[in-house]
């Protein structure tokens, strides 16, 4: 997957507000230069129907461009519900054959004395743990936020961590620290550039010349690279063993805050 991040060039959260002018202007500038008939006519209609001049023309050109990359970036979002949904389902179905056949195929091989070896009892005890349990790699994440969020409550809000009971940890386990929109749904250029990949797809239905094997390629590379990192988002928002990640990060933005609110101390004291 090639991983493009532009937020560090454009200035702000500008490339969020304009990352659905790019599949928009792709479909757009594809359709203008491979059909320009088509796209001369619309124009021309246009001019004599509503009289828009020279930059009304532009200027409902880049609105159209905004509304139908926006419509392309909603495919990514549903991609990446369906993916979402589809990464439970398969972690529901692989604690489904850990706790048959695997378990029982493992615990028979070890009935075996030519079987009997140690990455037999490992894998043998690795699927009764998910069979059993489920994973358990999230316990790691899970501590290592209580150590996080125990030196967080105390030092930036004054509440001392023992005060807190064991339901209330469960509600501030999602509710502490800053969780980002990239921590949620992606980076949103990598969103944008696979909106891109539908949205060329789409024009060759409009503009025939389209369809040859460089333009279709390009889009296809863009969507094999978008569904490449929708399905990243997907493991790392819900497989058990990663998704620990978002939370411990939400944590760890808060403490450089910590030094911004102390006052500097005053001249003559210590």
């Amino acid at each position: 997957m090639v991983n493009i991040d532009l937020s560090k060039v454009l200035p702000g959260k500008a490339y969020e507000r304009l990352a659905a002018f790019i599949p928009g202007l792709f479909f757009l500038i594809s359709v203008v230069l491979a059909n320009p008939d088509f796209a001369s006519g619309l124009a021309a209609k246009s001019e004599r129907s509503f009289a828009f001049g020279r930059y009304g023309t532009v200027g409902l050109a880049l609105f159209l461009a905004y509304v139908i990359g926006s419509g392309f970036i909603l495919v990514d979002a549903l991609i990446q519900y369906l993916l979402g949904f589809a990464y439970q389902f398969k972690i529901f179905i692989y604690r489904q054959v850990c706790k048959w056949p695997a378990q029982q195929i493992a615990k028979w091989l070890l009935t075996k004395p030519k079987w009997r070896r140690p990455f037999v009892s490992k894998f043998y005890t690795h699927v009764v743990s998910i069979a059993a349990a489920g994973f358990e790699d999230w316990r790691k994440f899970q501590g290592c936020w209580h150590v996080l969020a125990r030196r967080l409550l105390k030092v930036r809000y004054g509440i001392e961590p023992n005060d807190l009971k064991d339901n209330e940890w469960e509600v501030l386990y999602s509710n502490l620290g800053t969780i980002t929109p990239e921590d949620l749904r992606g980076l949103i250029m990598m969103i944008a550039l696979h909106a891109s990949g539908w949205a060329g797809l789409v024009a060759t239905r409009i503009a025939p010349s389209l369809r040859n094997r460089y333009y279709v390629g390009f889009c296809l590379f863009l969507i094999l690279n978008g569904l490449l990192h929708a399905y990243y988002v997907a493991v790392r928002c819900w497989d058990p063993r990663v998704s620990g990640n978002v939370t411990i990060r939400a944590v760890l933005r808060e403490f450089p805050k910590l030094e911004a609110e102390v006052p500097p101390p005053q001249p003559g004291h210590e």
